[in-house]
């Protein structure tokens, strides 16, 4: 924790352990304040390595965990989870009646999980028709109120990165943005700043999974910037329809 972010230089605390899970998506802030961190459980015997230690004293059985801290961050403690699976890297959206949904990568897209009580317990995992080829995704409430989801959109594979905007708490998805339609993209994460504009990262062709260093230098091994607004998304002549 850095307590005085204007200091320079920067001086931080000791580091201290969240969790015992991997933890690759952003929290969430509730309305009621509470902090909600996705936090998955990587279960050995599904990914053929030993299963985790759970530093809340759990059996790690595996699943999209949820973590959660009420005095902004101070303390920090599991309360439910989502049996999902594939690689979880799911993400927590609060809806406007107060619902949080959980999105998951799986095999078939995104599988969703609806907890009526922030978090504590969850609603059998359900096919949220949202597609995709298994890989990450990116879905967060901006600032005006709309929903973004940068998800792939009439893909074979991991292409046709996507930006779309739902003007109705994610019930339709009116506006898309082609972001980048090569082969080999994936993993978006996203930023919004102060006045609107959005911020995308992603890789493109990273180099993995090859017999050789010789073979991975001909991937790209890029990471890619978009800067973008919502009227940018609205502008757009591609429309996703759902």
């Amino acid at each position: 924790i850095c307590d005085n972010p204007d200091a320079e230089p920067l001086v931080w605390s000791d580091a201290v352990c969240l969790s015992g899970e991997v933890m690759l998506n952003k929290p969430i802030v509730l309305t009621s304040g509470e902090w909600l961190f996705p936090s998955a459980f990587w279960d050995g015997r599904l990914y053929g390595f030993p299963g985790q230690q759970d530093v809340f004293g759990e059996s790690t059985v595996g699943g999209s965990a949820v973590l959660k801290s009420a005095d902004r961050g101070k303390t920090i403690s599991r309360i439910g989870g989502a049996i999902v699976r594939s690689f979880d890297e799911h993400m927590l959206l609060e809806k406007q009646d107060g619902t949080v949904h959980m999105y998951v990568r799986t095999t078939y897209g995104i599988g969703e999980s609806v907890s009526y009580d922030r978090g504590k317990t969850w609603t059998t995992a359900f096919d949220s028709k949202l597609g995709g080829p298994c890989s990450r995704f990116h879905i967060r409430r901006l600032r005006s109120g709309s929903v973004l989801l940068i998800n792939h959109v009439n893909f074979t594979g991991r292409n046709n990165l996507t930006a779309l905007l739902s003007d109705d708490d994610g019930a339709t998805w009116k506006w898309s943005l082609l972001l980048d339609g090569r082969n080999d993209v994936s993993y978006p994460d996203v930023t919004e700043d102060g006045d609107g504009n959005i911020y995308v990262i992603y890789d493109r062709e990273r180099g993995c999974f090859k017999k050789s260093m010789a073979e991975a230098l001909k991937d790209a091994r890029e990471i890619l910037l978009c800067k973008f607004t919502e009227d940018d998304i609205k502008a757009a002549r591609g429309k996703y329809k759902t």
